[in-house]
């Protein structure tokens, strides 16, 4: 999460989530530094915190970032039959933004999608994102399906609920997404144990793009 954004964020929690002295009621206006969720959206509502206002900062912000990619919803893509895609986002702290797309083929191969944000994001002028499109063989999808597998995916709760009190002012966001079978669903965890198999399964994506083994290893 970038610098700024974070410290509004923290501002905000407390706020929104700590329970405050017992005086005359205020009226308190938020101000939400993303644009909404919407047209398209890109995550159900409610999913990220259990304070709606929460949640409702955490979807903005997130969208912000896959739209300024130029990525489709996710959420959207539920609703076509044989879709079968994941997404992994990872936010850092002052590094770019990555992200990893993962379109699996009815024959079991797939095609992997990797984009980043531009290294100086606050340049003069708009600049072209870095993406590269590659070919996965069936062999590696069938070994990142069977890492979502391990880490037991599709029953991971979407958040922690005590998010917020673990989390520092830097670190990773690590934001997985999926569909399959009419289905979707995301995780999102903030700087995940590398032990952790949720964590494992988003490594493997990042391990197989090409763009993100030319930028950091």
């Amino acid at each position: 999460m970038r610098r700024v954004p974070l410290l509004l964020f923290c501002a905000f929690y407390a706020v929104a989530v700590f329970p405050q002295a017992k005086t005359a009621p205020k009226k308190i206006t938020i101000k939400y530094p993303f644009p909404p969720d919407t047209a398209p959206q890109y995550s159900p509502a409610g999913v990220f915190h259990e304070n709606p206002q929460m949640s409702y900062w955490e979807a903005r912000w997130f969208a912000s970032e896959l739209r300024s990619l130029g990525e489709p919803s996710l959420l959207g893509k539920r609703g076509v039959p044989g879709t079968t895609v994941y997404r992994f986002t990872l936010i850092p702290s002052f590094t770019p933004t990555f992200v990893v797309r993962l379109v699996i083929a009815p024959d079991g191969t797939g095609t992997l999608h990797t984009m980043t944000t531009p290294r100086n994001r606050r340049g003069g002028g708009e600049r072209e994102c870095p993406r590269i499109d590659q070919p996965v063989t069936a062999e590696q999808v069938r070994e990142f399906l069977s890492l979502l597998e391990q880490a037991d995916f599709w029953n991971l709760d979407t958040c922690l609920q005590t998010r917020g009190l673990d989390r520092g002012l830097d670190g990773e966001e690590w934001l997985l997404e999926g569909v399959s079978n009419g289905k979707y669903h995301v995780v999102q965890r903030w700087c995940p144990s590398r032990a952790y198999g949720y964590r494992v399964a988003c490594q493997y994506l990042l391990d197989l793009s090409l763009l993100y083994a030319g930028q950091y290893r």
